[in-house]
């Protein structure tokens, strides 16, 4: 199940969630303490949102988390046009295939009540390409980087 955090439950899971982040940064970033400050600054203030994956544990009666999602809404300057953009995706282990469903669904919910046009995302997983075209999405473009010298 995915679930929205909320402001005191990001504080509280924030060095879990910043871990998560060092290791699936987007490729137009990069990592540092003014980074990390800056991302937490929107996660609290509502820029920006953390959702966990969570599984119910039958036999210790507990949440257990699996995962995080960060999100944000990006409106692209030229058209005006919004989309959800999965900032970060982490995972502890193997999502199934119905978590992800579930999961999407959520935020398929979350970007229409937003008015967001498309949901987008950068990654060089292939399971998460994988689980994208499942739901529906199409990977046919590359993303390009080049980091400019300093």
């Amino acid at each position: 199940m995915l679930v929205k955090l909320t402001a005191r439950q990001i504080s509280e899971w924030w060095p879990v969630v910043k871990e998560c982040l060092e290791r699936t940064l987007p490729p137009f970033t990069y990592a540092s303490p003014e980074r990390f400050a800056n991302i937490l600054e929107q996660l609290l203030q509502g820029g920006m949102q953390c959702w966990i994956v969570q599984r119910f544990d039958d036999s210790a009666q507990t949440v257990a988390p699996e995962g995080f999602v960060v999100t944000t809404i990006s409106i692209d300057e030229c058209s005006g046009v919004k989309n959800l953009l999965l900032y970060a995706v982490w995972s502890f282990g193997l999502v199934s295939d119905e978590e992800y469903r579930n999961g999407w669904q959520t935020l398929v919910t979350f970007a229409r009540a937003s008015g967001c046009h498309r949901i987008v995302t950068y990654t060089d997983q292939k399971r998460v390409v994988q689980q994208f075209q499942m739901l529906g999405g199409e990977a046919k473009y590359a993303f390009l980087t080049y980091e400019v010298p300093q």
